[in-house]
């Protein structure tokens, strides 16, 4: 989709809020009227008074006022606010024209990027995954000698570590680095946590690595504008899924490292999953920079078990 596109949706939507403004106001309108039929009476008077003075270029405007307070006092007297009757605008800056002295609103930008953050998102499971269908008992009850640890009481202890994460979540919430080997659930608490923040009204980018850089570097290369990118660079929390699958090249290693100190940087909280499951395996397959920004940056949470959609196959 191209820049156009995203300006015509969010005109689009400018559109629909002025009609639902207006809608609204008509609405409010009869409802006064029936209430208090004495108003219609004065709102005509007041019409009636501003059409005369225009006509004559008289700059008396004293009945008007008069008429004007008139009004307002009828509303608080029956309980409604004094600008019950006036249109309701969801941007008082642009009054939902989208521009102000012709330059774009900034709340014409902000949908902008809401939309293009929309269409990056689309089709993730964002939807899929939550605190609810997260089940423990994949997890086992045995001693794990070589972690000196019992897999399904840790895994509790990460479950609700996630929940008060997500209940908690603010802009500058600490970055979680998910550290495991394939199948443990990794990905589904990622996105359990996501689908609460982005509930509580929050931008939310989900995003696989390998998805994200083949991305990111088509839109570098083939492209005359990057949008992935920037989103990524900006939203309020990203899930960086997956790292380690994604194909490797010191392009992408790059901006991987751009991405980990720029939100740092920012204060922006990322959500990374890996299916390396040794510390030092980071720096084998990136550099000792960027592993030492993600151990050093991000609360390592470690996840212990048997791979769950083996288990989930395997007949009872």
């Amino acid at each position: 989709m191209d820049k156009e596109k995203y300006f015509s949706e969010a005109m689009d939507i400018l559109s629909a809020r002025r009609q639902n403004a207006a809608s609204v106001l008509e609405k409010r309108r009869n409802e006064i009227f029936q209430k208090l039929p004495i108003f219609e009476e004065l709102e005509q008077q007041f019409i009636q008074s501003g059409i005369q003075i225009a006509k004559t270029n008289n700059i008396q405007t004293s009945n008007l006022e008069k008429l004007e307070k008139e009004m307002q006092g009828l509303l608080l007297t029956a309980g409604y606010p004094f600008d019950y009757l006036q249109l309701q605008y969801h941007c008082n800056l642009c009054k939902d024209t989208g521009f102000i002295n012709g330059n774009l609103c900034s709340c014409t930008q902000d949908l902008i990027k809401k939309i293009q953050r929309y269409e990056i998102s689309n089709g993730s499971p964002l939807s899929l995954s939550s605190f609810s269908t997260f089940s423990l008992k994949y997890y086992s009850t045995d001693h794990d000698k070589n972690f000196n640890i019992i897999p399904r009481k840790h895994m509790e202890a990460v479950l609700e570590f996630c929940k008060d994460y997500a209940e908690d979540f603010h802009p500058n919430s600490d970055n979680l680095l998910f550290m495991g080997t394939a199948g443990l659930g990794k990905t589904h608490l990622a996105l359990a946590i996501a689908s609460c923040v982005l509930e509580k009204g929050y931008d939310v980018i989900y995003l696989s690595a390998q998805a994200a850089f083949s991305q990111i570097e088509q839109e570098k290369f083939n492209t005359r504008e990057e949008i992935l990118l920037p989103a990524i660079l900006s939203a309020d929390l990203l899930v960086l899924d997956d790292l380690g699958t994604e194909y490797l090249s010191p392009y992408i290693v790059s901006e991987l490292y751009r991405i980990i100190e720029s939100r740092m940087a920012a204060r922006k909280p990322t959500i990374y999953t890996t299916n390396l499951n040794a510390e030092n395996a980071l720096s084998v397959r990136y550099t000792e920079k960027i592993a030492s920004r993600l151990l050093g940056g991000c609360q390592l949470i470690h996840f212990f078990g048997s791979d769950i959609r083996l288990l989930k196959n395997m007949p009872e």
